[in-house]
């Protein structure tokens, strides 16, 4: 007996979750790599009154010291962010076989997407945004405020990267 012919909707979001899950699990290797690898520091030099203070800074160390376990919270979104991308290219790969385990896959890593989305953003806004302005707070200051813009720039970077991401 032959298959039904695929509805063309059906074949539109299965090539839909293959294509942007594909893309995200490169992405989200990258991401987990960099995180891995650990590329956040840098030497500030800033000059106060005719006096240069030069130092290294680690973003992430001093994140960890704000708030402990982020580096943890990185690590473990990566490898769940690369596990759900993996369930969306199976659920599409389902969906173009018309198989019935295609959809479920497919509806249960929506739902696993929206809650991961929602721990995130509840993580970045309660605990990762203000460690960070914490951070900002304590970091020597110049004389013309360019380093107070780093607060309101991160703050506006969380809410970014927990709505889009």
């Amino acid at each position: 007996m032959s298959k039904p012919d695929r509805p063309i909707l059906v074949t539109l979001l299965a090539i839909s979750q293959l294509v942007v899950g594909g893309l995200l699990l490169v992405c989200g290797v990258f991401g987990l790599v960099a995180t891995v690898a650990g590329s956040s520091s840098t030497t500030v030099t800033i000059s106060d009154r005719g006096q240069s203070i030069t130092r290294v800074y680690d973003t992430e160390e001093e994140m960890e010291k704000e708030a402990p376990g982020y580096k943890l919270f990185l690590l473990g979104g990566g490898g769940v962010s690369i596990l759900l991308h993996v369930t969306m290219i199976a659920g599409a790969i389902g969906l173009l076989k018309l198989s019935a385990w295609g959809w479920w896959v497919s509806l249960t890593w929506a739902l696993l997407r929206l809650l991961y989305q929602i721990i995130t953003l509840g993580y970045l806004w309660f605990v990762a945004m203000p460690a960070a302005n914490r951070m900002a707070h304590a970091v020597v200051r110049d004389r013309n405020g360019v380093l107070n813009s780093l607060v309101n720039g991160n703050t506006f970077y969380h809410i970014f990267w927990a709505i889009f991401f």
